[in-house]
């Protein structure tokens, strides 16, 4: 890890591996505590998983912008619309929004704790 950090930072001067490392905590809390919960939930975790995450993006595009039922309702999906701009800021300057790392880890946390509670009654897969 150490040569190839090193490698990256003498091709790119402004790499940071404990940039990317944060940013890749991130990441894990985020996707992992959904993923945690769909696997708990049902049976096709990665494909769920991926449909969740790419509906949402895709849901938030066509109706984020509107000011109608719609628009309210997407807000309850994950927030993967600020992934781009906080991987940007965090792998670049090491810093991003504050309410956007809350929001994603927060997301992350609600699911895993959700999966938490299924378990302990019995999984919903089986």
């Amino acid at each position: 890890m150490f040569v190839l950090s090193s490698l990256l930072h003498t091709i790119m001067p402004s790499f940071s591996i404990v940039h990317y490392l944060a940013y890749t905590a991130l990441i894990y809390i985020a996707m992992g505590g959904i993923g945690f919960f769909l696997s708990v939930a049902t049976r096709y975790d990665w494909l769920t998983l991926a449909a969740v995450w790419l509906g949402s993006r895709l849901l938030r595009t066509i109706y984020g912008p509107k000011q109608d039922w719609r628009s309210k309702a997407v807000e309850l999906l994950p927030p993967v619309h600020r992934l781009d701009d906080v991987a940007n800021s965090l792998i670049d300057r090491g810093t991003a929004q504050t309410s956007d790392i809350v929001w994603l880890l927060g997301y992350g946390a609600l699911f895993f704790a959700l999966g938490l509670i299924i378990l302990r009654r019995g999984s919903l897969a089986d």
